[in-house]
């Protein structure tokens, strides 16, 4: 009998299966995505759209920003002193481990959208517990011919950026290696309880079994009770060869140099539109904000909608069913899952094994 049947492998399963590998436990992790799935194109424009391709999974679509300082008020991330050693020991860890490059430090230029922003901003900096997260020597200092910046601006440091695509599909080979990886579309209707507390799937037995579906879990009969809203997100992807940037910038939106002239622009977000589908409103809010930042040529290249879970208090959702007790959930890392994702996935994992009670903030009896 194998130890665990992990249901999808996005960030939140792909954590969870390092966890298990390191704690010599045995595991399948099953996703029906595909990385070959052809990509189509109309006049050189990629609009991905189809709710089968893995960019339109969350995990792939995701800026990767690890960002200690968010929101219009400047406050410090939830419990980022403890998320930020996790994320950046674990990420590290997997570059020696694949021998990839996975993590990368920036900065990030911010404008102060109004004056209450300002006044907020000013308290944060006289704070010392935010001190170590504002940068008052090397300021980044966009170029004025390529940006139109016409407000006031800060630099923050010691933000990431997680390379979140290349790092599940590394794991996905390493899995497929080890004969540890199915490629299947697994229905609820597969997986049958035994009376020892036991699963059985597709004729294989299992002793627990964890969901890490993402939005799908809205069509999860077993964890329905918890109050998910399913939340489209979409971004473009630019080309310009005259910006070169190596800091992460936030006026309005954020733009991301992702190498090659590219860079990632994003994020719109849509609460009643619950399908990973991309929107004409969507693409002329983006050339909109973009005409106005940019004062050089730009070429959209590429348009992707993604959708996640999240419900109302922006935590993650994870824990043991009230009644199957070896059945259990990691989702709703949502947007700041870059950094969530590593400590809470430990956090699960110690709840698994050892017994450790689970925060109450993100454990799923607070529903």
């Amino acid at each position: 009998m194998i130890d665990f049947l992990i249901i999808g492998q996005g960030l939140a399963g792909t954590l969870l299966a390092n966890n298990l590998l390191q704690q010599n436990k045995s595991f399948k992790i099953v996703d029906a995505i595909q990385y070959n799935h052809p990509i189509k194109k109309t006049n050189n424009f990629t609009i991905i759209n189809e709710p089968e391709h893995p960019f339109n999974a969350a995990t792939f679509s995701s800026t990767g920003i690890i960002n200690p300082i968010t929101g219009r008020r400047f406050v410090k991330s939830w419990l980022i002193e403890k998320l930020l050693p996790t994320a950046i020991n674990t990420y590290q860890s997997f570059e020696k481990q694949l021998k990839q490059s996975f993590l990368k430090e920036v900065k990030i230029f911010r404008t102060i959208p109004d004056q209450r922003a300002a006044n907020d901003l000013a308290l944060r900096l006289n704070d010392p517990d935010y001190k170590p997260y504002f940068e008052i020597r090397n300021k980044v200092i966009p170029d004025k011919n390529n940006f139109n910046i016409t407000k006031q601006g800060l630099t923050t440091k010691k933000a990431f950026i997680v390379k979140l695509f290349s790092l599940v599909r590394c794991f996905r080979e390493t899995f497929i290696k080890s004969n540890l990886f199915v490629n299947d579309n697994i229905q609820i209707n597969d997986i049958q309880l035994n009376a020892n507390h036991t699963f059985t799937v597709n004729s294989q037995n299992y002793k627990h079994i964890i969901f890490c579906e993402g939005y799908r879990v809205d069509q999860n009969p077993y964890f329905n009770t918890i109050p998910y809203t399913i939340t489209n997100g979409q971004i473009v992807i630019i080309k310009s060869e005259q910006i070169e940037i190596d800091y992460l910038l936030k006026s309005g939106l954020f733009v991301i140099p992702i190498g090659n002239h590219l860079f990632k622009v994003g994020t719109t977000w849509d609460w009643d539109l619950k399908q990973p589908q991309t929107t004409e409103a969507a693409l002329v809010f983006f050339k909109k904000h973009l005409d106005n930042l940019l004062k050089v040529p730009y070429e959209i290249v590429a348009h992707q909608a993604a959708v996640r879970p999240t419900v109302k208090d922006r935590r993650p959702t994870l824990g043991q069913h009230p009644k199957h007790k070896n059945m259990y959930l990691f989702n709703g890392l949502g947007a700041k899952g870059a950094s969530l994702g590593p400590y809470f996935a430990q956090h699960l994992t110690k709840h698994i094994l050892n017994g450790e009670a689970l925060m109450k903030e993100v454990d799923i009896n607070r529903f």
